[in-house]
């Protein structure tokens, strides 16, 4: 039997800021680790699904997912589950004719089209889930740590090579232009989760979100969906890890960084201060000062009082439980978006001269053989987004 490789179905989609190429490789993994908002699913019929457990990722021939269970309107149902970008892509690839995609019962699609139902050489007809609206990140960010997967096995000398051809003015404007790019995915997503939340669980499930790392994002985020913050602060930590055995990705975490370890860290943080969100509110109206991008991060931090700003963060809003790069991190993917549709200001320049958080070792490794970091520009937030943009953009 052939293998049929996960990531060789590539899809050129409508990216914010022009056409991005993306593997559907992407997507399943996506499913597979059930990265997306899961309540309240609905079919394109209007039917409630929920995902009892995604199925078995499929490397050979037939559906990308063997054996899920599902519960649609409440009826359980086993069978398999078939990933594309568009519901017609199920007849281009004439699956219509196929029996092995006969147990299909499930046709997960990224945009919708006009496209007819899908249905099997058996006769039935799988409900169709358009996955775009409960995803809580862009696809570009799903798609960026896919290719830092990637990047860790790979080099980068041919990148390191190009930037060093430039002069230090060019290649630090070129990391800004890039950083800004990721700086407006992150505010478009902050929106929807606005939208969809409220403030209070949406930096809810943002800090949990952030807390589970690349690895255990997923399951952190399932987590925040079952307990809101108000249900959280009087729940046991173990209790909330038990929660979702056998869904955690544990093998090879640092001690530091297991999720029972961050579980309980932040059930301290909502012992200490159960509003935390309101007070991060109040800990950002006293920053009216805007920071520039284009001044250099040293000067910027000194004028602004970065550090006294950091160390106000750490002690009001989170009473000393978390603090270095780790709330660099908060800060950076979760806090300053957020706060920046909340409150309607651009905090772009503070987001770009803020601390580096929890950095790739790899584009650290890149940012310093690259000189474009001296004691005028230390390393920055804003440069560390810029280069996991450019490593994505050219596909390493």
């Amino acid at each position: 039997m052939t293998a049929k490789l996960p990531s060789c179905e590539l899809s050129e989609i409508p990216g914010e800021f022009g056409p991005i190429t993306i593997s559907e490789r992407v997507v399943q993994r996506i499913w597979l680790r059930q990265d997306f908002a899961r309540n309240q699913l609905r079919t394109t019929s209007g039917r409630a699904i929920q995902v009892i457990r995604p199925g078995q990722w499929n490397l050979q021939e037939g559906p990308d997912f063997r054996d899920a269970v599902l519960e649609i309107d409440g009826e359980r149902v086993d069978g398999d589950v078939e990933i594309h970008f568009y519901p017609n892509d199920w007849f281009d690839h004439e699956h219509e004719a196929d029996p092995n995609f006969g147990r299909v019962v499930l046709h997960v699609v990224v945009f919708e089209d006009q496209s007819r139902p899908a249905f099997t050489a058996l006769g039935s007809r799988p409900e169709t889930l358009v996955l775009l609206p409960y995803l809580n990140r862009d696809l570009e960010s799903y798609a960026s740590d896919d290719a830092l997967l990637a990047l860790e096995r790979r080099d980068h000398v041919d990148l390191l090579e190009f930037y060093l051809s430039l002069s230090p003015e060019a290649r630090y404007v070129e990391l800004r232009d890039l950083s800004f790019r990721r700086w407006q995915q992150k505010r478009t997503y902050a929106r929807q989760r606005l939208e969809r939340l409220g403030w209070r669980e949406a930096c809810h499930q943002a800090m949990l979100e952030v807390l589970g790392y690349r690895r255990n994002r997923a399951p952190m985020n399932a987590l925040a969906e079952r307990f809101p913050i108000r249900d959280m602060a009087k729940s046991n930590p173990d209790e909330l890890f038990d929660a979702l055995a056998g869904q955690w990705k544990l093998s090879g975490l640092r001690p530091a960084n297991h999720p029972r370890k961050r579980l309980h860290q932040y059930t301290q943080i909502l012992q200490a201060n159960h509003d935390w969100p309101e007070a991060l509110k109040e800990w950002s109206h006293g920053w009216t000062e805007k920071a520039d991008p284009d001044e250099p991060s040293g000067s910027t931090r000194r004028a602004l009082a970065f550090t006294q700003r950091r160390n106000g963060l750490a002690e009001t809003v989170f009473a000393g439980t978390v603090s270095g790069p780790r709330l660099d991190t908060l800060t950076v993917d979760a806090f300053l978006p957020l706060l920046s549709v909340d409150s309607d200001r651009d905090l772009f320049g503070t987001w770009h001269h803020w601390f580096i958080g929890d950095g790739p070792e790899v584009v650290l490794q890149f940012l310093r053989e690259a000189g474009v970091t001296d004691r005028q520009q230390p390393r920055c937030n804003g440069l560390l987004q810029g280069a996991l943009q450019r490593f994505f953009n050219q596909g390493l």
